[in-house]
């Protein structure tokens, strides 16, 4: 028989990964339920803009969505040759910096809040895995998770006197309590076979924890932290507009002072729209690290 030798190309798993990732892209655009999501999306902009039009109560005060995307889009008064119909009013959208720096300052806190909040993680796996621990640090951690985020501010501000670390701090201690607290629920989501075959094979208690727990408890904690990013972003604009002089939630404070409501609501849409972008790429790693569920026929 002849030996027939394959020689792959420089470069072809590069591309045979960038055509998968091409490929999928490609289907969950022309998917069902990204048109559907894309219709909800239009459709609240429409309504709004008709409650603004028709002047409803509530809305009358707001202004169009299509305003307020031209005040976003549009250069600001100077910028150009002064002509009112092309350039915005308030000056606060993608031509001033004063946006880049709102954006990047915001992301930057909850970056470093989130990865604070995340020692939630190997808490919660060691309250659910040794009930003495549990015991010992359950009580504390219930008598703190009540508190609002919002209470902690005067004692932020004692213990940390600088600009940032407030800010940064309320942000991580309401995400730490959602993170943890969805891990515990996790582990003790297990069903208790599990331990007993592993025991039944010999296995030691650290096997079981790298083995049982942590796997078994993996789909709980990726929701812990989705739903801990957007307790964070809520801290984050209460702390900004008490502590912060640049952010976005700084600047729907400062908007709202100077009466100047497309600000406002460029801010508010935003953090919507950067808290949409990471909660997406928080699933997408999901589905990457728990591709044995979807392999199982289990849902993520």
């Amino acid at each position: 028989m002849t030996n027939v030798v394959t020689v792959e190309r420089p470069g072809a798993e590069a591309y045979t990964r960038r055509r998968i990732a091409w490929v999928r892209m490609k289907k969950a655009v022309s998917g069902r339920h990204f048109w559907l999501g894309l219709g909800g999306v239009v459709a609240f902009f429409v309504i709004w803009d008709l409650a603004y039009r028709l002047g409803l109560p509530r809305m009358e005060k707001l202004e169009s969505p299509l305003y307020v995307f031209r005040e976003f889009t549009l250069p600001p008064r100077g910028g150009t040759s002064y002509n009112p119909a092309l350039e915005s009013k308030w000056g606060y959208g993608v031509w001033t910096s004063a946006w880049y720096t709102d954006v990047g300052m915001s992301i930057g806190r909850i970056l470093q809040s989130f990865a604070w909040s995340l020692l939630g993680i190997p808490l919660g796996l060691l309250m659910g895995w040794k009930r003495s621990i549990r015991d010992f640090v359950f009580a504390p951690f219930e008598l703190l998770r009540p508190i609002p985020p919002i209470s902690w501010v005067p004692l932020a501000i004692i213990m940390f006197p600088t600009k940032e670390a407030p800010i940064i701090f309320l942000c991580a201690i309401a995400s730490f309590f959602a993170v943890t607290l969805n891990t515990l629920l996790g582990v003790e989501s297990i069903d208790p076979v599990y331990f007993r075959a592993a025991r039944c094979l010999g296995s030691s208690e650290w096997q079981i924890f790298r083995h049982v727990i942590v796997p078994g408890a993996m789909p709980y904690i990726f929701t812990g932290v989705v739903i801990g990013l957007g307790v964070a972003w809520f801290s984050l604009v209460g702390g900004e507009i008490i502590a912060g002089t640049w952010g976005l939630g700084y600047r729907t404070m400062d908007a709202y002072i100077n009466v100047s409501t497309p600000t406002l609501l460029i801010a508010m849409f935003s953090i919507g729209f950067i808290g949409l972008l990471m909660g997406v790429g928080l699933r997408v790693l999901q589905r990457r690290m728990l591709a044995w569920r979807t392999k199982s026929g289990a849902s993520i």
